[in-house]
């Protein structure tokens, strides 16, 4: 029988069993051809470019923890359920982009550079 959408720990572990192949190859994509690219412009501007990004990304962060908020929220539970987990889904994702950051300056992306290959049958300047 299937397990999921049944709402226990087993449709949980279910979901991942099936989607994680998924979701794992969705979040090293995200991660090389949006992040990276992203956090490379940001670390060459100045100290005004890199506030202007914090703010965005907690704008950003705050958005998306609303709208998952209000998606999940049972009306019955009342508002007060809806400002958990509104606090909750802000840290987790708060949290994410911290260590997120961390590893990324650790791991110096700023400097890595992807140098294009260009075709030999095409005349550059290099070539000329």
């Amino acid at each position: 029988t299937d397990e999921m959408g049944q709402g226990n720990l087993l449709a949980f572990m279910a979901f991942y069993r099936y989607l994680l192949p998924l979701l794992f190859t969705v979040s090293v994509l995200t991660q090389l051809l949006i992040v990276i690219p992203v956090y490379r412009k940001v670390m060459k501007k100045g100290g005004a470019g890199k506030k202007w990004a914090a703010v965005f990304l907690v704008f950003v962060c705050l958005l998306f923890a609303a709208g998952i908020s209000y998606a999940i929220w049972d009306k019955n539970d009342g508002i007060h359920h809806l400002l958990k987990l509104f606090t909750f889904m802000t840290g987790i994702q708060l949290g994410y982009w911290a260590i997120n950051l961390f590893i990324l300056r650790l791991l110096g992306w700023k400097s890595v550079e992807i140098k294009k290959i260009e075709d030999p049958k095409q005349p550059n300047a290099a070539n000329l």
